[in-house]
């Protein structure tokens, strides 16, 4: 479990046993989880100490777990227990206790595979396939680092602590709810689904350069060249363009040229896809289901005169040749 993890459970634990409706059940699984490791005690003692922090209380009401020896076993923790007038107020404090905590914690995804995160302050990240990410979140910052691939976000409203997206050379902050970042070879494409979203090259900060700043309204898309040097001289490209909802199984084309369409593909499914240089070019709209790559091009190839040739290496899209 990792570090974050441990924390969350020792608010919940800290939260859990002061709530109105806490019973002698819920002491002793708390002790029980209290003893299981030197990590939980931290962690616990780490809530203590924020709590004590935030003027809540006078010192003297912190609960303290305190131990006693029961026949020469290992000493075991009892909570010192006490009630709280209001759970409005309980609540209202824990939110304020997650928000203060650091976490630091690195998610990944493999091929073919999405996850999604809950983050402390209730946005969340919908990580897509091949994708690895770096939460940073603290009291006064909330910022999530592309590493590789693509995440959905629906970001908590909070006008204080910005929520910000770093993809290479690009810096995406939220001003609205719902937006996809994809750090692609060459590009990184930004979507916005609901609210808004600025869109800055990062180099330009690096260079102190003059900001080539750019809003993204619902139903566009952002393109920022991976190469500093071009994102320096031109300003974000900003186009139409319907969400391909990735996150509910779905891929989602509209007159997108083919090579784009067998290469978002690519993404999804190990080996080899590659399109035949006899294939003519032709745009590709329809909706496809990413559960079975089989019947995937076996659709594809159908609605588009295609043939599906399964190589050693790869898996080629080629013309149809019609026999006589």
């Amino acid at each position: 479990m990792t570090e974050s993890q441990i924390q969350k459970e020792a608010i919940d634990w800290f939260v859990q046993l002061r709530a109105d409706n806490s019973t002698n059940k819920d002491q002793a699984e708390f002790a029980a989880w209290l003893i299981l490791s030197e990590s939980h005690q931290a962690a616990f003692n780490k809530v203590k100490l924020r709590w004590q922090s935030m003027d809540v209380l006078k010192k003297d009401d912190i609960p303290v777990p305190v131990t006693r020896t029961v026949s020469n076993r290992a000493q075991r923790p009892t909570l010192v227990r006490w009630g709280f007038a209001t759970a409005a107020m309980l609540a209202i404090v824990t939110v304020a206790m997650w928000l203060t905590f650091d976490t630091n914690q690195i998610y990944t995804t493999a091929m073919g595979e999405q996850q999604r995160v809950l983050l402390a302050d209730g946005s969340s990240v919908h990580l897509n396939t091949n994708t690895m990410i770096k939460v940073i979140m603290s009291g006064d910052q909330r910022k999530i680092i592309l590493e590789k691939g693509e995440v959905l976000c629906d970001v908590a409203e909070n006008p204080e602590r910005p929520f910000t997206v770093i993809a290479g050379e690009t810096e995406v902050v939220a001003l609205g709810t719902r937006f996809s970042v994809y750090l692609a070879p060459e590009k990184t494409l930004i979507t916005v689904v609901e609210g808004r979203v600025s869109v800055t090259p990062n180099s330009l900060r690096i260079n102190d350069g003059p900001y080539r700043q750019m809003v993204v309204n619902p139903g566009e898309q952002a393109i920022v060249s991976s190469n500093p040097s071009i994102a320096q001289s031109s300003a974000p490209i900003a186009r139409p363009i319907i969400f391909r909802d990735w996150d509910k199984g779905l891929l989602v084309f509209d007159q997108t040229p083919l090579d784009e369409v067998v290469n978002e593909i690519a993404r999804y499914f190990p080996g080899k896809l590659q399109l035949g240089s006899d294939v003519p070019d032709q745009p590709v709209t329809g909706t496809f289901k990413l559960r079975d790559r089989s019947v995937l091009l076996e659709t594809l190839s159908k609605s588009y005169s295609l043939k599906v040739v399964e190589l050693d290496d790869k898996t080629l899209l080629v013309s149809q040749k019609v026999t006589p």
